[in-house]
């Protein structure tokens, strides 16, 4: 297994390797392979790690039974002959997304190198996940892929239906930014941009917190997350949480658990947002570059049930003006309607039945 091309251990194939070890440890060894000083310094037991491109690497590729990822693998044939007995599945990285993928974004932003690379990968595929019927439409236009779609949720979502999960994961959470366990948490997660600028996310977090604490008559922290490029790219974000009651959340490995122990999340074009709108969660979007943005979507920002502004003044007056019936009776339609969700907390049960199925 690995996530991100083996940036860290997350996402999808984390919440499968967890669920494996917690009801079928005995039936699977795990191997997680990471990029050479990126393997985590603490993994769950029972889990071996291998450095990409080394001989163990490339001796576990060749002879696992399952190989997942959450992204292509693209992985040259000089490494990797697929056997008949091996099974890659790919989980992807977000149920449904705003942002146009593969063949349905720009192909020249793409690249032909990419598209042959792509094309390649989805021959070698043998499952993908899929989390709504609105995502199995994409991977049936846009991914280069005949082959089965598993139409039973995305792993790392099943943790939102898990209350009991939830609670000790939002204990956990305000344990480590040291929140009070009874106070109002709002989440800003806005996506990536090319430029690895700062400057757009630069709020001034006093007068939102001042809003939010009049709205919802609690005490509000902000945890402040930008996407992981940016921890790749070394930028230093605690600038931006130099307001009260504001923390950054950059480098919190687990994205799901923040979105779980939040209130309320802020993000632009994020696929958080539709992972949160699942568990009926508040979502404020917020872009300021939204007239120019470089990306074709899949919806129009100001189309989606969501509160839209593009000005720090109208996130406020959104905020203000917040009615909560209104809000849910909005998002209910768009995700019966417009998406047509499969979440409902059994995707990893389900995957690891198709393994077994599947097993050689």
């Amino acid at each position: 297994m690995w996530s991100y091309f083996g940036k860290n251990y997350s996402c999808n194939p984390k919440a499968v390797s967890d669920y494996i070890l917690l009801n079928h440890k005995d039936e699977y060894d795990i191997i997680w392979a990471f990029l050479k000083g990126r393997t985590p310094t603490k993994m769950p037991a029972g889990i071996k790690t291998v450095t990409f491109k080394t001989l163990k690497y490339l001796y576990y590729l060749n002879s696992s039974e399952y190989i997942i990822t959450n992204t292509r693998t693209f992985i040259s044939a000089s490494s990797w002959i697929k056997r008949k007995k091996q099974k890659y599945i790919m989980t992807w990285h977000s149920s449904m997304g705003l942002k146009c993928i593969e063949g349905d974004a720009d192909i020249k932003s793409l690249g032909i190198p990419y598209v042959r690379a792509a094309k390649l990968d989805s021959k070698r595929c043998d499952l993908i996940i899929s989390g709504s019927k609105a995502r199995t439409d994409v991977i049936k236009r846009a991914f280069w892929y005949d082959g089965e779609i598993l139409e039973s949720g995305t792993p790392r979502n099943d943790i939102l239906f898990d209350n009991k999960r939830i609670t000790e994961i939002r204990e956990s959470v305000f344990r480590h930014f040291n929140i009070p366990e009874d106070d109002f948490v709002i989440l800003y997660a806005p996506t990536f941009r090319g430029s690895y600028s700062t400057e757009m996310y630069r709020l001034n977090w006093n007068s939102i917190l001042e809003s939010f604490e009049n709205k919802f008559k609690k005490n509000c922290h902000i945890i402040v997350r930008l996407h992981p490029n940016y921890i790749n790219k070394g930028i230093d974000t605690s600038d931006l949480i130099n307001y009260r009651h504001t923390y950054d959340g950059t480098y919190y490995n687990d994205m799901q658990e923040l979105l779980v122990s939040s209130n309320v999340l802020i993000t632009d074009y994020s696929s958080s947002m539709f992972d949160y709108a699942y568990m009926k969660k508040t979502v404020f979007l917020y872009a300021t570059d939204y007239k120019n943005y470089d990306r074709n979507t899949y919806f129009k920002l100001d189309s989606l049930p969501f509160p839209f502004s593009d000005k720090e003044s109208e996130l406020i007056k959104n905020i203000e003006n917040y009615n909560q019936n209104d809000y849910l009776l909005n998002l209910n339609t768009f995700l019966n309607e417009e998406i047509g969700s499969y979440e409902s907390g059994i995707a990893n049960e389900t995957l690891l039945a198709w393994m077994r199925q599947h097993h050689i």
